[in-house]
């Protein structure tokens, strides 16, 4: 039935090794924030970002494997699929903003967009924009995918 079965395998383990890695680095960083002594501002946002960051990349992951069974299982044009793609270009968007305020003070750390003498904002954080929007394209696509599979159904 699925031609590409050792592909979708590969798919399966590797998404499963990084939700297990990534919900390990979330615990750990909770742990932190509970029994750690942080005593600056710096600290606690940091750990902070990195609990909601690593639980939004641990959503991203989550959805991204529910869409690949979907497609193995060929039936990959289904509503609950747009809405996947949708929340996860929402979740990437929000990793660029918490990315932006997290790398802001960091001057002269790569490549600056915008610079100024408290901080900058890094060219990198368009690869997160990037991603952001392919995902709402990839969400269109499924939609426009939709709605030709069921005109296409009603065709005698």
């Amino acid at each position: 039935m699925v031609k590409n079965k050792s592909f979708f395998n590969m798919m399966r383990v590797i998404l499963n090794i990084s939700i297990i890695v990534l919900a390990m680095t979330v615990v750990g960083a909770i742990l932190t924030a509970l029994f750690s002594e942080i005593d600056n501002l710096s600290r606690i946002s940091n750990v902070v970002m990195s609990i909601i960051g690593g639980a939004l990349i641990l959503y991203i992951l989550i959805s991204l494997k529910s869409i690949v069974k979907t497609v193995e299982e060929r039936n990959p044009f289904i509503a609950s699929n747009i809405k996947k793609f949708k929340h996860i270009a929402y979740s990437i968007f929000a990793i660029a903003f918490l990315y932006t305020i997290a790398t802001y003070p960091q001057s002269n750390s790569g490549i600056e967009l915008i610079a100024t003498p408290y901080g900058s904002i890094k060219i990198s954080v368009f690869i997160f924009i990037v991603l952001g929007f392919l995902a709402l394209l990839l969400a269109e696509i499924f939609s426009q995918a939709i709605k030709i599979k069921d005109e296409n159904d009603m065709t005698i």
